[in-house]
């Protein structure tokens, strides 16, 4: 076994290559009251379960899938309960008496970090026999074992892999799965390798993740962090994305210098402390497309790496190191969106544009945590939407044409009305995973509070203050002047 480890600064910056998008399962099914939208009786407050294998969110144009998974068969199953579920069935053509007596397997950190083992007959070994490899190899406390699981990650598609899973299975039908779970062509397809990936699971709460203090813990958990936020998935306040720089400016760069740290190098650093969206170039007045970084982004990473290195001046920098983690990590607990899995949809636009063709749909992210979901505004990179599970019902509507997308519904409490709701209407290829993601984290919300399903519209499951925690719903302001939002009555009917 080996572990190879490439500078750490240089890798952080290579993973800009793919986008991570996480999901789950879909869960028991329930009986539940339905809720009538626009006449309709359409369902899910507490969400019904689909005997469907379930895929992660896109990246970019593309998507993932979450299975369960028994050597040659994917079948359906549920995340966060023991029982498996009865579906459609996807054999992958490997034959698996075939053994062959050694296999190499490479496992990926989130610094680009690989754990390099070779294993006798690892075509049949498990995750969790690889989870265990990455404890020992990283020396990782036990209690790690609930908070990362092992992923299959390519650009195309993502798998949450379960402690019994066999990932060679997996890449074995990769093509397969490919073309089940993503719009890719085929050529695409052919091209697209998975690696597997040791990262934090979409499960594991924030409550419980801001007790952690063990150090190697807290390292894996800020690269995966930092990662989404380069990637520009996590959103923040300007003033929250220039404190994020100037803590990784220290832990990166060290403590400031003013003899090395210069405007010069600060202007040359920025992609590494900043998502893409923030150094694309504007057009000014003079007709010259300018970088955000002659707007003052410079200056403003070099007053942050100041302002940090002087609050962490106390001794070596190696001992203050973990406190810097856990001061990234706190700054993002704030946001509904930490530690979701991500998807890609449209929504109509309010613009007067509508009209033209290409201008009709507006493309967002769709984040879903265990604390509720987010729709982001992927062109602006603004939250548009953050609603905690409490203060909504959804329902999934397949598409009527064969080329349109599925529908994701969210309607939810009108903030003019106490008696009318709002619904917003996401057009999806991954409609139908979001759907059953949902479904699992408002049932485990359902377990913690040992609360009956029932439509959270009309009554609540405990608020998120009454547990004395962070709210992150409170952090983002929804938009709803920018969303094309419907009304509706009690009875379903549109105002």
């Amino acid at each position: 076994m080996e572990t190879s480890v490439p500078d750490e600064r240089q890798a952080l910056l290579d993973q800009g290559d793919r986008e991570l998008t996480r999901s789950s399962k879909s869960c028991q099914q329930q009986q539940r009251q339905p809720v009538k939208m626009n006449g309709a009786e359409d369902k899910h407050l507490v969400g019904d379960s689909h005997d469907e294998t379930l895929s992660v969110g896109k990246f970019t144009v593309s998507g993932g899938a979450v299975m369960d998974r028994d050597e040659g068969t994917v079948t359906p199953g549920q995340l966060g309960s023991p029982h498996q579920g009865q579906g459609e069935e996807l054999h992958s053509g490997f034959d698996n008496s075939i053994l062959l007596p050694q296999l190499e397997i490479a496992i990926y950190l989130r610094d680009q970090t690989v754990i390099h083992v070779t294993m006798e007959e690892g075509q049949q070994a498990r995750a969790e026999d690889l989870i265990e490899v990455v404890l020992t190899e990283q020396k990782l406390p036990p209690e790690a074992r609930t908070m990362f699981c092992l992923w299959l990650v390519s650009p195309l598609l993502e798998l949450r892999l379960k402690p019994h899973h066999k990932p060679f299975f997996l890449v074995s039908q990769w093509a397969d799965l490919c073309d089940k779970y993503t719009e890719e062509d085929a050529d695409d397809i052919a091209k697209d390798e998975p690696m597997l990936m040791f990262q934090r699971d979409v499960f594991f709460p924030r409550q419980q993740e801001a007790q952690v203090r063990d150090r190697e813990t807290l390292l894996y958990l800020y690269q995966e962090a930092k990662f989404n936020v380069l990637e520009g998935r996590y959103v923040v306040s300007p003033e929250d994305y220039h404190r994020l720089a100037g803590i990784s400016a220290v832990i990166h760069l060290g403590r400031f210098d003013r003899k090395s740290h210069i405007s010069a190098f600060y202007r040359s650093s920025l992609e590494q402390f900043y998502p893409d969206f923030m150094l694309k170039k504007k057009w000014s007045f003079s007709g010259l497309w300018s970088k955000n970084s002659d707007d003052g982004l410079s200056s403003h990473l070099e007053a942050a790496h100041t302002r940090v290195s002087d609050q962490y001046q106390s001794g070596e920098l190696h001992q203050v190191l973990p406190e810097l983690y856990r001061a990234y990590l706190n700054i993002l607990y704030k946001y509904p969106f930490y530690g979701g899995a991500f998807f890609t949809g449209d929504i109509d636009r309010t613009s007067r544009l509508q009209f033209l063709k290409g201008f009709q749909d507006k493309p967002v992210w769709i984040s879903i945590s265990t604390d509720g979901v987010t729709v982001i505004d992927r062109e602006k990179n603004e939250v548009l939407l953050a609603l905690p599970y409490e203060t909504f019902s959804w329902q999934y509507k397949e598409a009527k044409k064969v080329d349109d997308p599925p529908i994701l519904y969210l309607q939810f409490v009108c903030p003019e009305s106490a008696h009318n709701t709002k619904l917003l209407i996401v057009d999806s290829y991954q409609a139908k995973l979001m759907d059953a993601l949902i479904e699992t984290c408002v049932n485990l919300k359902i377990q913690k509070y040992n609360t009956p399903a029932e439509d959270t519209v009309d009554s609540t499951l405990p608020s998120p203050s009454s547990e004395n925690t962070i709210d992150p719903f409170r952090t983002c302001a929804n938009k709803l002047d920018r969303l094309c939002l419907e009304t509706l009555t009690p009875e379903g009917e549109k105002v």
